[in-house]
């Protein structure tokens, strides 16, 4: 599902950001990186290990943006051998039948290119360089890592694992400056320079400054969401309303940036933590910019997730009720995020916080302002949408009831719920508000982005909060949330100081916007350039989206939602879950684009019964992976089904009367409309049915999965 495309105008957002940072820091330093990247045959003329370096998805990725000519080495040769001089790299061609361990050895020596390009007198700094380079081998399996290995000398290699973060072994950096020749041959001494943040290869950036659902697992490579931190075009990806792994582009997008901010930290002797606030204020600027606000005068914090923003509320509703009680009228907190509900409570919700400080998960963040909690479900007894009235009356008993006990309400609005819901309605909004304008705060939950964004954006100008994700519908990789908030909250700042220095793992100061920053209290160390980064993917969807036709956004979006219902509506083993009917256009894009349905297994008698949600999480996982070893004395066809790994989104709970029902999802993001849009001239029916496809063979492992339930499903000890 993955595409290298040519987009119009496809730096905008990356230079706007770029510019601001540097304006902030020191406007003399140009921009460093290429955006219009040369033919790749002439960065890599030789055929064999071009297509080496293009079969690994990182590698191919920032490829185009390389700073020298890449060419095989002598083969008893290092991994890599760098002449700054010439501009050339050689790699060993000992490593042609391993793409990783060569993307490795390209990526390494890319890097040392760069640190010589950037410094003031083609110096190398060797202990960040050697970093560079163990992390990048860390991501390798043992046999990759093993044959690079075997290229360095044994005892670098028993330097390198003894090495800590930014202090080499006398060895090793000697043996690195030996595979870079510069103009003036030498290698930086005394203390480090440049950002730590950002010293590092990318996927560390990625999966940095968020909680323990970031963390990889070692043999997958995938963190909770099933999801790496690079791109993975072998996968099929329709998981949108859960997590998305990264997009080539994205990747590459994330990577320039990477360069030159890293490149002006080490050129300006920056110092990172003002060059990480800056870099936080360019892109929330951008994201309020998405929304149709002007960053100048919209406050936002950037965060980790969609759930750090409800923590973030949390605490700005009790900045604002002072002594009274907080009522928090959440809505169907296990349609939006697992630990919302706690989140709402003004709990802890992960044993690692926004700032990367250990905590008890379920512990109150602020024990002498406890929160009421109110919950508002959105479907009946039957797991089908509750009508709009339904959920309107309740949410306005719930807050009539807080308001007429002298408390505070801060009241969620729902756009939309992982099965595509949105309630309550704006009217019953407003009609909470008028019983007592000074005690409601209105938070809208838009974390799924399902929605028209300049009309979101609106609602900020009425003086409501906004939850805002890149993670869903923007398809940017995982945990890259915002809350705006409007500028009346800043009436509000020696209460959340107070609240800030009560609880300091709540969020981060360089995180908000300037004048935020500037005022509230700071916590040392903890954050990261990682909620940034994850941010630029997504605003480079949302810009792609907006450039497209709305007339063929509608075409695409309707031939592709029609062939999936269908498909699925024929499927004896899924089981269509409604999504309700939209009480206006403005839900179209919500209720559509996710597509629900309950998954039958079959029995060992013939007959298919529901899966629960141990089960559904089971078969989503297996999705995702290379399912072949589970099911022998298949055919080649059903063989190929079983390997192909397909991302969806993950199991959801909904409760109905007869008990619980778990259902998965099939779901449409930003990007598919991108692939489709900007597949060139002539190609998009190509495009189209190639997404078709897709969404198809998807669907056939679940039923290839499913049909073979009687005999792989888990059992006590493992599989049956």
């Amino acid at each position: 599902m993955q595409a290298h495309l040519r987009f119009p105008g496809r730096a905008d957002i990356l230079d706007r950001v770029y510019k601001r940072v540097l304006a902030a820091i020191d406007p003399k330093y140009a921009r460093l990186t290429s955006i219009d990247p040369p033919d790749i045959r002439t960065i890599v003329p030789h055929p064999r290990l071009r297509l080496v370096l293009q079969s690994d998805p990182a590698m191919e990725s920032i490829l185009p943006c390389s700073v020298c000519r890449v060419s095989l080495g002598a083969v008893d040769g290092p991994p890599f051998q760098l002449n700054a001089v010439r501009s050339l790299l050689q790699l060993s061609p000992i490593l042609l039948d391993d793409p990783p361990a060569m993307a490795t050895a390209a990526r390494w020596g890319l890097e040392a290119a760069l640190m010589c390009q950037n410094g003031s007198h083609d110096d190398l700094d060797v202990d960040k360089l050697l970093f560079y380079g163990s992390r990048l081998l860390a991501m390798l399996s043992q046999s990759s890592r093993d044959l690079f290995l075997a290229l360095v000398p044994a005892e670098i290699v028993d330097e390198m694992r003894e090495t800590q973060r930014h202090s080499a072994g006398s060895q090793a950096r000697a043996w690195l400056t030996s595979l870079v020749t510069t103009s003036r041959g030498k290698a930086i001494d005394g203390p480090s320079r440049g950002i730590a943040g950002l010293d590092m290869p990318l996927e560390d950036i990625l999966v940095s400054g968020g909680d323990s659902r970031l963390e990889l697992h070692t043999s997958s490579g995938l963190n909770k969401y099933g999801v790496p931190p690079r791109p993975r075009p072998e996968a099929i990806h329709f998981s949108s309303s859960t997590a998305s792994a990264i997009s080539d582009y994205g990747f590459r997008y994330c990577e320039e940036l990477r360069r030159d901010l890293a490149a002006v930290g080490r050129q300006a002797h920056a110092d990172e933590d003002n060059l990480l606030a800056h870099t936080m204020q360019a892109v929330g600027e951008e994201v309020c910019r998405m929304l149709n606000l002007d960053g100048a005068d919209t406050d936002f914090a950037l965060a980790p997730s969609g759930t750090d923003t409800e923590l973030i509320a949390v605490m700005l509703a009790l900045a604002g009720s002072g002594t009274r009680k907080l009522t928090n009228i959440l809505i169907a907190p296990e349609e939006s995020g697992r630990g919302v509900a706690l989140a709402g409570k003004g709990c802890y919700f992960d044993d690692m916080s926004a700032t990367g400080a250990r905590v008890a998960k379920g512990v109150p963040a602020w024990p002498a302002m406890p929160v009421e909690l109110e919950i508002i479900g959105i479907r009946d007894a039957d797991a089908e949408p509750r009508s709009t009235n339904d959920t309107d009356e309740q949410f306005l008993a719930l807050g009539r009831r807080a308001l007429d006990d002298g408390g505070n309400v801060l009241a969620h609005v729902l756009w939309a719920s992982k099965t595509g819901l949105v309630a309550p309605s704006e009217a019953a909004v407003e009609q909470l508000i008028s019983l007592a304008p000074d005690r409601v705060d209105v938070v809208i939950d838009a974390c799924q982005m399902r929605m028209d964004l300049g009309k979101l954006g609106a609602y900020l100008k009425r003086g409501w909060l906004l939850q805002v994700t890149g993670s869903k519908y923007l398809t940017g990789p995982p945990f890259s949330g915002a809350l705006i908030l409007p500028r009346r909250m800043r009436d509000r700042l020696a209460m959340i100081t107070a609240a800030m220095t009560a609880a300091p793992p709540v969020t981060h100061a360089d995180y908000w916007s300037t004048w935020w920053s500037n005022r509230l209290p700071r916590v040392s160390g903890g954050a990261s350039f990682g909620p940034a980064f994850r941010w630029l993917p997504a605003l480079l969807e949302a810009n792609l989206n907006s450039n497209l036709p709305s007339e063929f956004c509608e075409y695409a979006f309707e031939k592709f939602r029609r062939a999936l219902v269908e498909r699925v509506g024929k499927s004896s083993y899924l089981q269509p879950i409604s999504a309700g009917k939209s009480i206006s256009d403005d839900e179209l894009i919500a209720r559509n684009s996710i597509v629900s349905f309950q998954v039958l297994g079959r029995l060992a008698n013939g007959a298919n019964t529901p899966l629960g949600e141990s089960d559904c999480r089971w078969l989503f996982e297996q999705l995702n992976l290379n399912a072949e070893s589970l099911l022998q004395g298949l055919g080649e066809s059903e063989r190929m089904q079983a390997r192909q790994q397909a991302h969806i989104g993950q199991p959801v709970t909904l409760y109905a009367e007869s008990g619980p029902i778990t259902v998965l999802r099939m779901v449409i993001g930003a990007r598919f409309f991108s692939i489709v849009g900007y597949a060139g001239q002539g190609a998009l029916t190509a495009a189209l049915e190639s997404e078709i496809a897709d969404a198809q063979r998807a669907i056939a492992k679940i039923e290839l999965l499913a049909s073979n339930w009687w005999r792989i499903a888990p059992g006590p000890e493992g599989t049956k």
